[in-house]
């Protein structure tokens, strides 16, 4: 029995391709189904968590509210650790079940589904690994669009998958504060916004991704630069100094719009589309390192 790992970040897709392993023979064991059974009501996880964050977080029929749940713990990485360590050892023990009886049946292929693989050390467990990987952007609208979530729920999500070490500092710092942390940076990578703009003129090696933004009208300015004109060029990825102007392609570039479909909340292809290698290349030249 091929016994195999499918993991990836929350609304990465990797739904999308369980469905097309399950539809080609394989026996799929996803992660979120197995945590939704453990946490059933009368189960010791349920019993765990009530006792834990009270009446609050359940539903008029006495089951989990999911949602109210949610609120809570993915607002708190001290607090969704605590959850975790409730309901992941419940999940081993019903997935360890599930492949046991899979392999009694003789079943071919087995793909576990578990989107934390990597985090909780299990590579080691299967014997292949698949990842699936979308555009963050991408991601946040398919949980606004599909799951119907607030936006700031999504991002919320988003933000509790992120590597061990990362802070996610979105709309908790002040003008002042972000420019001291931007300060100490190795490195900036960014889009056309306020905080690319400081970046580049303080001097911190800066990515700047462009795509609807004219760079001759927008693009930040390198720190000392001393010109009486825009040092960049409408059009093309283009260097000055310490900052790396990285622009997504299309005829239509720079737009100059809201996003493709023209308002605020739209997305812009030219940006979502941008190759990760080649932002990558640009980093490791705001480095030194190529």
């Amino acid at each position: 029995m091929l016994l195999v790992g499918l993991t990836g970040n929350i609304g990465s897709g990797k739904s999308t391709v369980a469905q097309m392993l399950s539809e080609r023979g394989a026996t799929i064991i996803d992660a979120d189904v197995l945590a939704r059974r453990a946490v059933e009501a009368g189960t010791p996880a349920f019993a765990k968590i009530v006792a834990r964050w009270g009446s609050s977080i359940l539903a008029p029929d006495g089951h989990l509210d999911r949602a109210a749940l949610r609120r809570v713990v993915f607002a708190d990485h001290a607090q969704l650790e605590e959850l975790n360590q409730i309901v992941h050892p419940e999940v081993e023990r019903l997935r360890a079940r599930l492949i046991d009886q899979a392999k009694r049946r003789g079943d071919r292929v087995v793909v576990c589904d578990i989107p934390l693989l990597f985090e909780r050390h299990m590579t080691d467990r299967f014997d292949r690994i698949l990842l699936v990987d979308s555009h963050r952007a991408i991601r946040l609208e398919r949980l606004v669009k599909e799951r119907g979530l607030r936006e700031t729920e999504a991002m919320e999500m988003i933000a509790a998958q992120m590597p061990a070490g990362t802070i996610n500092l979105a709309g908790q710092l002040t003008l002042a504060q972000s420019a001291c942390a931007i300060a100490g940076a190795r490195v900036y990578v960014g889009p056309d916004t306020l905080t690319t703009h400081m970046a580049a003129a303080i001097g911190v090696p800066t990515v700047a991704l462009y795509g609807p933004s004219n760079p001759v009208k927008w693009g930040p300015w390198p720190k000392d630069f001393t010109g009486t004109t825009s040092p960049w060029q409408r059009v093309g990825s283009q260097s000055m100094r310490n900052v790396r102007l990285v622009q997504g392609v299309g005829a239509c570039v720079p737009c100059m719009r809201e996003g493709c479909d023209q308002h605020v909340a739209s997305f812009s292809d030219c940006l979502r589309q941008l190759p990760l290698p080649t932002v990558t290349a640009a980093v490791e030249r705001a480095l030194g390192k190529a």
